[in-house]
């Protein structure tokens, strides 16, 4: 039953009929025999919508999950429109050096307006090591450098943050279907630690707990739950001074709530966050 799962945990395979148990005649062994189907590798959508967070917006994603037939997984995802505009491309090696160690990079681009006057543009890269270590569990080491230019902050003047992180990262992932999951739960703890050591001239810590689980309803239907649990906090010798920061944390990486998605809905979305800090 567990070989099962993680052969569905794959995203190459679906086996949805039990296996074929055959003992070996005059051995202490059996042969199991699994039947499922190759499902594609290859995916391309496209989309658009309306939300309390990014207004009218257009989406394209493409990803592979066999890139060059190596097992390689590339993908490409923009969003413009709306309140965001967003444009990234991810490559994963998942058996690096031909051992059970993920590593990859990736480039973005953000540009968010966060309503009244206040905008921002980031963009960077970063690079990922990862490995597992239990049936379900793995470890994962995130570093990023991202140079944000926000306006609007203090009468209209522009600041910017050049924010050198590492994130490392515990997650358990119980998913039937990492890219279409159907049910099972993912869980993740992680702390982020940018700025001191890591460079850059802005210094936080973000620890931030999540949960997303999918229980079947009816027929092909579902019912998804996502939770978010975090902080953030400057730490060491503080940031350096700039009118896009509160209280030596940048606007832009607090957490902004209000609205349809992160709630409470009476209050307007990304309302409910510090404005400004000024010293007199």
């Amino acid at each position: 039953d567990l070989s099962k799962y993680k052969i569905n945990q794959l995203g190459y395979f679906e086996v949805s009929d039990e296996p074929v148990i055959q003992p070996v005649e005059g051995e202490n062994r059996v042969n199991i025999v699994m039947t499922g189907e190759e499902k594609g590798r290859n995916e391309i959508q496209v989309g658009g919508g309306y939300s309390g967070t990014d207004g009218a917006f257009f989406t394209g994603t493409y990803s592979t999950r066999n890139f060059l037939g190596r097992g390689h997984i590339l993908s490409t995802y923009i969003q413009v429109g709306g309140s965001a505009n967003r444009y990234s491309i991810q490559f994963i090696e998942p058996w690096f050096l031909n051992r059970p160690y993920t590593a990859g990079f990736s480039l973005f681009r953000r540009d968010v307006d966060y309503g009244g006057s206040l905008r921002s543009s980031g963009r960077g890269g970063g690079i990922v090591l990862g490995r597992p270590v239990s049936r379900f569990g793995r470890v994962n080491l995130n570093f990023n450098y991202e140079t944000v230019t926000s306006t609007g902050t203090v009468s209209g003047v522009e600041a910017t943050n050049r924010i050198s992180s590492l994130t490392p990262q515990y997650q358990v992932n119980k998913l039937d279907d990492y890219y279409r999951p159907r049910r099972g739960w993912l869980a993740s703890a992680e702390g982020m630690v940018a700025g001191g050591f890591l460079g850059g001239d802005t210094s936080f810590l973000k620890p931030l707990l999540t949960y997303t689980g999918f229980r079947r309803a009816w027929g092909r239907s579902l019912f998804p739950f996502h939770g978010q649990v975090g902080m953030i906090r400057t730490w060491g010798d503080g940031s350096l001074d700039s009118s896009a920061n509160v209280y030596d944390v940048p606007r832009v990486q607090r957490f902004w709530l209000g609205g349809d998605t992160f709630g409470p809905r009476v209050f307007e979305t990304r309302t409910i966050t510090p404005k400004r800090y000024v010293k007199l």
